[in-house]
């Protein structure tokens, strides 16, 4: 049964091109919508086409989808060199911006999803975005302090540039300085502040090496004011790539719950 429509979507930021996908319900004039960040050097797609799977999902229960990969990542214009992390927030902006000016679309309810570095992202965007109902992070990023730890360490054993570029990799691509600088001082505990009064999910599994349970925490700690909008979902034996089936169909269920509950 055809309950959905698919189209690729182009729009520009500083000049360079941003390919996305829409998803939008059939025979509906007027939904909701929700915008998808995807992780550091991943795309609109996700691993097990996870975003995918997760927008077709939300389409079934009326909302419209946009799914998009940031500037340097996927089909988009940029080298992943030249990403920052206020870019990856200005991209985001503007795919908010085109949903709210999008005539069949319910500029009072659009909400944000957000998984690891995309779920930092989605916050940032949210604390700069007036109209935000709700949001969703799959094994949100808190802070980057592991990292910059380790580039401190590394920066005193006086190593070659190649094996400092080795550290600045994600997925085999180089990360440039701007970019570790920004990540590095990113507040989003200051940023959670202004978003106290937002629903918020939060998934994460038990597991995650990537991004740690102690960030959990942290966003346990910065959303104390805010549990009566708040769910923390753990789940149990999942990574940070939330592998197993069973995850993943927690994980996608209880997204598109929150939103249809939420928005």
């Amino acid at each position: 049964m055809q309950y959905e429509s698919r189209e690729p979507l182009v729009f520009t930021n500083n000049s360079q091109k941003l390919f996305g996908i829409i998803h939008r319900p059939l025979n509906t004039q007027f939904s909701p919508a929700i915008v998808m960040c995807h992780g550091l050097a991943g795309n609109k797609i996700g691993r097990y086409r996870s975003y995918v799977t997760v927008a077709s999902e939300l389409v079934k229960k009326g909302f419209t989808v946009l799914r998009f990969d940031y500037r340097g990542s996927g089909d988009s214009e940029g080298e992943l060199h030249e990403m920052t992390v206020s870019g990856a927030v200005s991209d985001t902006l503007i795919a908010l911006n085109y949903l709210k000016q999008d005539p069949f679309v319910d500029s009072d309810r659009i909400g944000l999803f957000g998984r690891s570095f995309g779920g930092a992202v989605a916050l940032l965007a949210a604390s700069k975005f007036s109209d935000i109902k709700s949001i969703a992070l799959w094994a949100p990023l808190f802070h980057a302090k592991e990292w910059e730890e380790k580039w401190n360490h590394m920066q005193t054993l006086q190593l070659s540039q190649d094996k400092l570029d080795e550290f600045k990799r994600i997925n085999g691509q180089l990360l440039g300085k701007a970019f570790w600088t920004e990540l590095f001082a990113m507040d989003i505990g200051k940023t959670l502040g202004k978003l106290e009064k937002i629903p918020l999910l939060h998934l994460h599994g038990e597991k995650d090496t990537v991004v740690p349970l102690h960030h959990v925490t942290k966003y346990r700690e910065a959303r104390s004011q805010a549990r009566g909008l708040t769910n923390f979902i753990l789940l149990p034996s999942g990574d940070h790539d939330f592998s197993s089936a069973i995850n993943q169909k927690t994980a996608i269920e209880q997204t598109t719950a929150w939103f249809e509950k939420t928005i």
